[in-house]
This record gives C-alpha cells, sequence and structure tokens, in this order.
C-alpha cells in the first residue's frame, strides 16, 4: 500500500508493508452433512451442559455434608452411601478410620447426584466420541491428504473401521459457521 503525506509543502509518497492477510483452507457442507454436523455438535453441546450441572450437583451435596459435619476430616463416601469415612493413615500399613452413617434421606440425595454423574459423564463422553467420528469423516471427505516436508497429520480409525490420516490444519477440529455451512480449522 502507498500512503502520501505533506511535510513543508512537498509530498512524500511512502510504501507501507502491511502484514500478509491470513487465508485458511475450507469445506463447504451438504445440506445432509450440515444437518448431521449440527445434530452431532448439538449433542455435544447439551452432554457437556448436563455433565457440568451434574457435577455441580454432586459437589453441593458432598460440600452440604462436609458442612455438616466438620468434626469429620478428610471424608469419603462408601460406595453403597451407608457411610462417610475419614482415614488416617498408620504405621505398618495399619490406619485408622472415622465414620458417620448418612440418614436414608442422604443416602439417596447422595446416590442419586453420584449415578447422575457418572452416567451424565459416560453420555459426554460417548458424545465427544461422536463430535470427533462425525469431524474426522467430514476432514477424511473433503480433505485431501498429501504429505511432505512440514506436513503434519494425526492416524485415526473411521467409524467403519478404515485408517486414515487427518492432516494439519485440521487436527484439532473444526470451527463451524453458524448455519454449520462452512467448516474452516480450529
Amino acid at each position: 500500500m502507498v500512503t502520501a503525506r505533506a511535510a513543508g509543502g512537498i509530498l512524500f509518497l511512502m510504501a507501507v508493508h502491511l502484514p500478509a492477510q491470513g487465508v485458511t483452507p475450507v469445506i463447504y457442507l451438504s445440506a445432509a452433512e450440515s444437518v448431521k454436523v449440527k445434530q452431532s455438535s448439538e449433542a455435544l453441546k447439551n452432554a457437556e451442559v448436563r455433565n457440568r450441572s451434574a457435577i455441580a450437583a454432586w459437589q453441593n451435596f458432598d460440600r452440604t455434608f462436609r458442612a455438616a459435619h466438620p468434626e469429620i476430616g478428610n471424608l469419603i463416601f462408601s460406595s453403597d452411601f451407608r457411610y462417610a469415612v475419614a482415614r488416617t493413615p498408620g504405621a505398618y500399613g495399619l490406619g485408622q478410620a472415622t465414620a458417620i452413617e448418612l440418614s436414608a434421606e442422604e443416602r439417596r440425595k447422595g446416590q442419586a447426584a453420584y449415578r447422575e454423574m457418572q452416567e451424565s459423564q459416560r453420555a459426554f463422553d460417548e458424545a465427544q466420541n461422536s463430535w470427533a467420528d462425525t469431524w474426522h469423516q467430514l476432514v477424511f471427505d473433503h480433505v485431501p491428504f498429501t504429505s511432505g516436508p512440514g506436513v503434519g497429520w494425526t492416524d485415526i480409525t473411521l467409524p467403519g473401521g478404515a485408517a486414515a490420516k487427518i492432516p494439519s490444519p485440521w487436527i484439532n477440529g473444526v470451527a463451524l459457521t453458524p448455519d454449520y455451512r462452512i467448516a474452516v480449522p480450529q
């Protein structure tokens, strides 16, 4: 770009070097791909919201129980939620434990919060895997793999079992437009 500047009645022309404008590869999704990508990404977002909510509910239960029983130190719950136990390590593999029995209501709340946290984590993991399969397939279908100096890639297995290579810069995922019609590398 050339700019003009006047100084003392004399016009100076100066070349100004702008940084190169970045370009990025792009994938244009078909209508069917847009639907699939939208469903998969929304399922991932919903699973993440559910998982965060379940973790918060579990943490709230744990915090409330600890506040009600400050006399017991670093506690954990028994797997059947009958007791909260604090362990103190000892010599020769023999330690001490302090236990507080949970009420029926505490047991019910603890079990429900813990079960929801486990189930939501499982659903979130599944949604993450499904999303990864979706964007891997999208990249595989649209981006030809070329090798060469400075070209990185990640080896993956597609849902059908086929081995594939995801080239950089697509390795870290995709960013999508709000209408799910265009994808660019994350």
